[in-house]
């Protein structure tokens, strides 16, 4: 005579289920969190790499640029006219060009930090008969900018009396809410210092 096969006790099948329940949870938690992480390891990496890029866009225009007779740099707020061609032996210069922040845009999506101001440009770049005319062209550089900071200095240059060096120290920080609605930001710094040009 065969015995009965034993089933599994209400008591087996409850702890089962409960070891079951905590592994699945810890797993859903580790998937949930690792996918959150990765979403904010994203974002940082844009903006830095937005951050790298606008900074690389005006450090390339400033490298060959002369500051403007009644030179302007301040926190948030650059003025300077480039180069944009030749008459002979002659260099045109641009019309004043602006780099700044748009402070209307400060708070723009109500979550109470100054995180939605833009960096604009301000430039007349178009040339008729060799001279920049018509109206200034306002670009957008970068957005989600938490400040924007300029830092001017000139020096006498050792071997060369005359010549004075331009400096630039240029920083901005951009800023976006994670998921938590906590403040994620990036700042990138760099140095531009001017090429020797005539003055304008």
């Amino acid at each position: 005579m065969k015995r009965a096969r034993r089933g599994f006790t209400l008591i087996e099948v409850l702890i089962a289920s409960v070891i079951l329940a905590i592994l699945l949870g810890a797993i859903f938690i580790l998937v949930f969190q690792g996918g959150s992480t990765y979403a904010d390891a994203s974002r940082h990496v844009t903006l830095q790499r937005n951050a790298r890029e606008v900074l690389e866009r005006i450090a390339q225009e400033l490298r060959y640029a002369q500051p403007v007779p009644t030179h302007v740099a301040s926190p948030g707020y650059l003025q300077f006219k480039k180069s944009i061609g030749f008459d002979g032996a002659n260099t045109i210069w641009s019309k004043d060009i602006t780099i700044q922040t748009n402070p209307s845009q400060a708070d723009a999506n109500n979550n109470g930090i100054a995180d939605d101001l833009q960096l604009i440009r301000t430039a007349t770049d178009h040339l008729v008969g060799g001279v920049p005319t018509g109206a200034p062209v306002t670009s957008i550089l970068c957005e989600y900018v938490k400040s924007f900071t300029v830092t001017y200095s000139d020096w006498e240059k050792t071997k060369d009396v005359d010549t004075r060096v331009h400096k630039y120290e240029l920083s901005i920080t951009l800023a976006v809410m994670d998921e938590d609605q906590k403040e994620m930001s990036t700042t990138v710094t760099t140095t531009v210092v001017l090429r020797k040009q005539q003055d304008p």
